[in-house]
């Protein structure tokens, strides 16, 4: 099959939080004002439209919206690297950069790429496999994991299989489609080639390592299955259960009162968000061939780096005479740099919707200067889920605000079964933050990596 032919088919899916990162980088290095949610050019009407329908239709539509963007395993077998590789390269300004961040999927890590001017290669991809199960049945899961693992093992050896299943975050999609993430541990001859051809003399690459772990179990070799994600729930809760747990499989109309889990479960990086670092060797073989710096961003939670990134864009706007008293609170998907430097708005990015994240970013709101407006998006996933936030409890956050507090593209009545956010957020946050200014002059990465440790982002070189 030719890549042309490959074109057609959709192998990574627009969903997930590594597409709508890279999509929203891209369009900033291009100078692009385009959202990343569904396409901005869709009428506001539709978004308005889809509220109006009863819950469960618009359940369907989430699901069915989703679905359609997953693979049959006959699709499966025709994947390769060249594909993978290029549905990253092909996303960005074919010009010279002064370095490129490889590893984890982080919002706030985005944010600090196009404050740099510099592309982000996802370690990680999202491989959706249609077929039809119990969200609550794990084992049967992992067992029917086994030959999708292997079909792309056997194309791409260098590519680790993290199966993941969360019955609460994930409960609608995981019924009709498989989640795998693909971790590769090699850079491969299409990446090498590119990043050759993108990179300055003596560039530096830099490596964002997640270092969340998460219990999970090895079914094959390079195959593995994670019970749960980043949330509310940890990887202990679901493997024990908890009266909680027991509630929501009630409320669910689910037959157990807890799950099974595969056995012999170990500490792994976790599949969406955690670094593997055996890709780290390969980097320092490529980087000290081509003579290119090797330093390493650690974190141990996607949102750790939060705060220091939107306290780093704050020096970054003054720095260019902008002096903001605006934040802009993310969600997931729901990101946004261009936007965010053009209102000239501070981004603080949640990973979910989950009371986790909502004492982030209460902590941070808590430790800086107040604002003056505030703004918030947030991203409906059709599920109730363990450690859900009500509307309610995300106003107090926009009523921190010493003028304007409003949520972006948010149905108030409808979360988080929203899903005409999708489409509205992007011209709701037009229409909303009125401001607009020059875009910033990008940081230079001597600066950058001068300011870091005061901001308490962790860089080091890497030997």
């Amino acid at each position: 099959m030719t890549r042309q032919e490959k074109s057609r088919i959709q192998f990574i899916p627009d969903f997930d939080s590594s597409s709508a990162m890279l999509f929203s980088l891209a369009n900033f290095l291009s100078g692009s004002e385009d959202g990343v949610g569904l396409p901005p050019k869709l009428p506001k009407m539709l978004g308005d439209f889809l509220n109006v329908t009863p819950e469960a239709l618009r359940e369907s539509i989430y699901l069915i919206s989703g679905v359609q963007e997953s693979l049959s395993v006959k699709h499966l077998r025709r994947i390769d690297d060249e594909y993978i590789s290029s549905w990253v390269s092909d996303r960005y300004p074919a010009r010279k950069y002064p370095a490129v961040v490889i590893g984890s999927s982080n919002g706030a890590l985005i944010h600090l790429c196009a404050m740099l001017d510099i592309p982000w290669i996802p370690q990680t991809v999202l491989l959706a496999v249609s077929r039809k199960m119990d969200p609550d049945e794990l084992i049967q899961d992992a067992e029917w994991g086994r030959q999708a693992a292997r079909i792309v093992r056997e194309k791409i050896p260098y590519i680790k299989m993290y199966q993941m299943h969360d019955p609460v975050q994930d409960r609608v999609m995981v019924a009709n489609m498989g989640y795998f993430r693909a971790k590769r541990v090699r850079l491969g001859r299409y990446l090498e080639k590119y990043l050759e051809q993108i990179l300055m003399p003596g560039g530096t690459i830099f490596i964002s390592d997640c270092q969340l772990r998460w219990p999970a179990a090895r079914i094959g070799e390079g195959h593995s299955f994670q019970t749960g994600g980043l949330g509310a729930v940890d990887g202990k809760e679901y493997a024990e259960g908890s009266e909680r747990i027991r509630e929501f499989l009630r409320n669910e109309g689910a037959s157990r009162t807890r799950w099974e889990l595969p056995d012999s479960l170990q500490e792994m990086p976790e599949a969406e968000w955690g670094y593997d670092d055996e890709l780290t060797d390969d980097l320092r073989r490529y980087a000290s061939e081509r003579e290119f710096k090797l330093r390493r961003i650690v974190y141990r939670h996607p949102e750790e780096l939060s705060a220091p990134a939107a306290e780093l864009t704050r020096h970054w706007y003054q720095k260019n005479g902008i002096d903001s008293r605006r934040l802009l609170v993310e969600c997931f998907a729901l990101i946004e740099p261009w936007w965010a430097a053009k209102t000239g708005s501070i981004p603080y990015w949640m990973p979910f919707n989950t009371s986790a994240s909502f004492q982030s970013v209460q902590r941070y709101m808590e430790g800086v200067e107040s604002f003056d407006e505030i703004y918030l998006m947030l991203m409906s996933n059709a599920v109730r889920g363990i450690g859900s936030v009500s509307i309610e409890e995300w106003k107090t956050l926009l009523r921190r605000a010493r003028r304007r507090g409003e949520f972006i593209g948010v149905d108030e009545e409808k979360f988080p079964h929203d899903l005409g956010s999708y489409i509205k957020y992007h011209k709701d946050l037009r229409k909303k933050i009125g401001a607009r200014y020059p875009m910033s002059r990008p940081l230079g990465i001597d600066e950058f990596l001068k300011l870091v440790d005061a901001q308490g982002i962790r860089v080091r070189g890497e030997e």
